[in-house]
């Protein structure tokens, strides 16, 4: 699938279309998930938003279930999801690691909670549970890695070997909290 022509190649698995009237539809969806195969992290995402010193920061984010989005708090800052497609459990994480809460999103229509917002500086990660899922999200800018603390608790995103078995009990740890609380 051809990239459309009014988005730019911001990195790997990274595009932008910052025109001054953006659109988003199906084709564009489809075009963001065919390119999950070849993302070696497993995400790809579109970001509407013209750079990394904007106010607000948006994007169109597509997910597999093996992306690792390793737990990690944003310091002054919020960030909401809203589901377009698949569904994802947020967990939310104590200091210490501990499972605070799982919020089950999906698209609307599914009777399930659709939309989150994330207004203080809590641990937190993004597990996929459908063979892709695909979420608009937005955040305040400008963005500075440094303003991200990733928890020292959750393997690094370069630790290759520790990911698959970290999201497999992280897996099972919320299907029992999830149990525990009837969710």
């Amino acid at each position: 699938m051809n990239t459309p022509h009014h988005w730019q190649v911001a990195g790997p698995g990274v595009f932008r279309d910052a025109r001054a009237v953006m659109r988003a539809g199906d084709s564009h969806i489809e075009f963001l998930t065919s390119e999950l195969a070849s993302s070696d992290t497993g995400r790809v995402r579109l970001c509407a938003h013209a750079g990394n010193d904007t106010p607000v920061q948006e994007m169109l984010i597509a997910l597999t279930p093996e992306t690792y989005v390793r737990p990690h708090r944003h310091l002054n800052k919020s960030e909401s999801f809203h589901m377009i497609d698949g569904e994802i459990d947020i967990v939310l994480f104590s200091c210490s690691g501990e499972i605070s809460e799982v919020i089950p999103l999906a698209p609307f229509g599914h009777s399930r909670t659709f939309y989150y917002r994330l207004s203080s500086d809590l641990f937190h990660t993004v597990l996929v549970k459908a063979p892709r899922a695909v979420f608009h999200e937005t955040t305040g800018g400008p963005f500075i890695r440094e303003e991200t603390e990733f928890a020292s608790w959750s393997p690094e995103a370069s630790a290759l070997e520790a990911i698959a078995p970290y999201q497999q009990s992280l897996r099972t740890r919320v299907a029992s909290w999830k149990t525990l609380h009837q969710i």
